[in-house]
Formats: structure tokens, C-alpha cells, sequence
């Protein structure tokens, strides 16, 4: 089900300078570190950790794409060789598609 997005509490404005000010940017630059620190961990252990690399295509798979009944556009193709280009790689995938 897809709904309308709400949102959280609505923002509180404070003056540029004041001490509000500085304490919810300060406040913003720790989470923003926090943030990058456990991106940065987190990556490490994924690159650490061995994938499982496929081969390349076999025939079967090569028949069933052919069978495929629309055809692809220009970008669809670009990304599916992307895709298996990463898929033949021994560590884990990190990609996001969309539409």
C-alpha cells in the first residue's frame, strides 16, 4: 500500500549564530560522524567478507533471456551487464535499481 508521507515533528527555526544555533549544528556534525564512522565499519566487514562469484551466462539462461517477449531499452541493457559484470566479482554486490 503506498501512503502519503507525513512527515515527523515540524522543524524549530533558530537564528544563524545564536546558541541554538550552534548546538543543533554541533548536534548535526556528531550524527553526520556517527554516521560515516559506522559506513565506514560497516563497508570494511563487507569487503572482508568473501562473495560467491558467478560464472557467465550458460546457454540456458542465454534461451531464456531470448524468450524475454518485450524488448529491452538502451539503459535496461547497459544495466544487466553491469549487474552480471558484478555478479562474476567475489565480493558482495552493492546496487540499487529503480523503474
Amino acid at each position: 500500500m503506498v501512503v502519503k508521507y507525513l512527515g515527523g515533528d515540524v522543524p524549530r527555526v533558530h537564528r544563524m549564530g545564536g546558541t541554538d544555533w550552534a548546538r543543533a549544528t554541533a548536534k548535526v556534525k556528531r550524527a553526520v560522524r556517527d554516521m560515516a564512522g559506522e559506513l565506514v565499519r560497516l563497508y570494511t566487514v563487507r569487503m572482508s567478507v568473501p562473495g560467491r562469484a558467478f560464472g557467465p551466462d550458460l546457454p540456458w539462461q542465454r534461451e531464456l533471456e531470448d524468450a524475454f517477449p518485450h524488448e529491452e531499452t538502451p539503459d535496461q541493457l547497459r544495466v544487466i551487464e553491469e549487474v552480471k559484470l558484478d555478479m562474476e566479482r567475489p565480493f558482495p554486490m552493492d546496487r540499487l535499481l529503480c523503474g
